[in-house]
């Protein structure tokens, strides 16, 4: 809790205190709430009387045990002990007495001048942090005016004033201005430190509920907590099974376990909505931990379907220019007679030697005839990673009309 001379501004200490009745040159008289915190007791007396830490400073109030005839009663309103008091000690016949919420005196301290009793009414200790006033700080960035205002927000309402950050509870901030977002920058991995903006504060007062602004999660990826490892419904297996059919319709095409055509998938919400449902790496991994399954269901929709011929919106699978090269010219050039002459390619591997595969490291489901086997392997060709950069991109060789296989990695003649 903050020093009581911490909720009140600067004044000139001759000056008679703000608890003191100039009008009988006597001090006010008030009744403290017996069962309030005792915290908040001490607190209040010294604000009352005299702060500590300014000596010459007498804000000229008096405590007593007793309901004064003439002066203030100091309640917790939301308290039973403070509603029963209310309604005891309050009196039309006695109109120099007032019932009023404890924070009378803070409030009346951070203005100045005692409020006066009306301004309180339906008032109630909100800012408090553990049942004691929470730390405000104030920003430069709001300006004299708005500052003075607050002060009396704040305090009126249970909290207290602070003058470091690092003693505050909450700061408040323009948020109009760049400050703003510096300072909840500054804390956001504060556990004690929230910065709120002056609406946050009229609004809490409004509603009467003293609660935070969270910054705004950030996104994350993994399942949400509590939930299972899949939660793929048949719906989402038909509609990827649709999806694969149209855009790869032949089980040949070893596309299907790539990342591409999952990616693309993800990447067109406009044409395809329900794959927002699970990321991309989530829907390639479905199809190759239920691929029987899912390959029926595309077999099945194919068979309702038939796709056009010409590959029309069917996912692309393209073959490297270099590799295209070579086999245009193996088409064209007569196999010499069994002398395993073997031609280089013009152009360097984009890898390192060194990371080349021998021919006998050839991905196993390379499925080639003897007569085609022999004229690949008098190929040399240039790798070259696809556009994810990933090592080994998939490509088809279609020689003649006829497919020769899928080639996970360079094909060598060394």
């Amino acid at each position: 809790m903050a020093d009581a001379n911490e909720s009140q501004p600067d004044g000139d200490s001759n000056e008679p205190g703000v608890f003191h009745d100039v009008a009988f040159n006597q001090p006010l008289k008030f009744h403290i709430q017996k069962d309030l915190r005792e915290e908040i007791v001490q607190w209040l007396e010294q604000m009352i009387t005299k702060p500590p830490g300014i000596p010459i400073q007498d804000n000229g109030g008096q405590v007593l045990h007793q309901v004064p005839l003439n002066g203030y009663v100091l309640i917790d309103p939301t308290s039973e002990r403070g509603q029963k008091l209310s309604r005891k000690w309050s009196n039309d016949e006695k109109p120099d007495r007032h019932v009023v919420c404890w924070t009378f005196v803070p409030g009346s301290l951070s203005v100045g001048e005692r409020l006066p009793a009306q301004a309180m009414q339906d008032v109630i200790p909100l800012f408090l942090d553990k049942g004691i006033p929470a730390g405000f700080t104030l920003d430069d960035n709001l300006g004299p005016s708005l500052i003075s205002e607050l002060r009396l927000k704040i305090t009126k309402h249970g909290g207290t004033l602070v003058k470091k950050y690092s003693d505050a509870r909450v700061i408040i901030s323009d948020d109009s201005k760049p400050s703003f977002e510096v300072l909840t920058e500054r804390f956001r991995h504060d556990n004690d430190t929230y910065v709120e903006s002056p609406t946050w504060l009229d609004r809490c007062i409004a509603f009467g509920r003293y609660e935070h602004t969270l910054p705004p999660p950030k996104v994350v990826g993994g399942r949400r907590p509590g939930a299972t490892r899949n939660e793929y419904c048949p719906e989402d297996d038909q509609l990827l099974a649709e999806y694969i059919a149209k855009r790869l319709p032949s089980n040949d095409m070893r596309g299907r376990t790539g990342n591409g055509l999952y990616k693309e998938l993800c990447e067109r919400i406009d044409l395809y909505p329900w794959a927002s449902r699970h990321p991309w790496n989530s829907w390639r991994n479905r199809y190759k931990t239920k691929r029987d399954h899912l390959d029926r269901l595309i077999d099945d929709w194919l068979e309702k379907n038939p796709q056009p011929t010409d590959g029309k919106g069917q996912y692309n699978i393209k073959l490297s220019k270099v590799l295209a090269e070579h086999v245009n010219q193996q088409k064209s050039t007569p196999e010499p007679g069994g002398s395993g002459t073997t031609e280089t390619s013009p152009l360097e591997s984009r890898w390192s030697a060194s990371k080349r595969p021998r021919s006998d490291e050839i991905a196993e489901g390379v499925q080639l005839d003897a007569g085609a086997r022999k004229r690949t392997k008098s190929l040399s060709i240039d790798i070259q990673a696809d556009e994810d950069g990933e090592k080994g991109s998939e490509v088809v060789i279609d020689a003649e009309g006829l497919m020769l296989g899928h080639l996970f990695a360079a094909v060598s003649g060394a």
